[in-house]
């Protein structure tokens, strides 16, 4: 298995980004004078294959962590929300390089207990940056177990029923997020 490395951008080209012997491009940003969006995914989204389905893409990326937040399963769903917890942290993937579309392909993909904030993340070599997070507010907390989410576990018993239950746009259908398709 190939794991993702450290790649240059070279934005009068393309970049390729090969994972599990697929060949994935990673495009640019066109614009200079757009403001690339940077997210920190800590479920589904960490998936190449899930953030290629619903971003159309992949993204340059890296390990990060965001301070004060813990992932827990959500009930009767096969990924996981984040909210609020003093002195928790939460490993993730920093996504950089995101535009506007993508951010409302991936807005479309959330369902409406999240919402979308930006808060500040530190990546693996400690540099804090600003990042879009998808968080469970607190008028949804009863939708959050006590449950660590476990991606082994979703990769394993849940990632293919997850993608073929996605629609063109990558967007899973209701039947396909839910525990043993119920």
């Amino acid at each position: 298995m190939h794991h993702a490395a450290a790649l240059e951008l070279d934005c009068s080209g393309l970049v390729w980004y090969v994972f599990n012997n697929g060949l994935f491009r990673l495009d640019c940003q066109g614009s200079s004078d757009q403001m690339p969006i940077a997210l920190f995914a800590y479920g589904t989204l960490e998936i190449p294959e899930v953030m290629s389905s619903v971003a159309g893409r992949l993204f340059l990326q890296q390990p990060a962590c965001i301070a004060d937040h813990a992932r827990y399963c959500l009930r009767q769903r096969v990924y996981p929300g984040l909210r609020y917890e003093a002195g928790s942290i939460t490993h993730g993937t920093l996504y950089t390089g995101l535009d506007g579309k993508t951010l409302k392909r991936l807005d479309a993909f959330e369902s409406d207990i999240y919402i979308r904030e930006t808060h500040v993340v530190a990546t693996r070599a400690g540099e804090l940056t600003r990042a879009e997070v998808y968080l469970i507010p607190p008028r949804h907390y009863g939708e959050l177990t006590h449950k660590p989410w476990n991606p082994a576990a979703f990769k394993q018993r849940s990632l293919r029923h997850f993608l073929d239950g996605c629609d063109i746009e990558g967007i899973p259908r209701a039947d396909s997020a839910r525990i043993d398709g119920n």
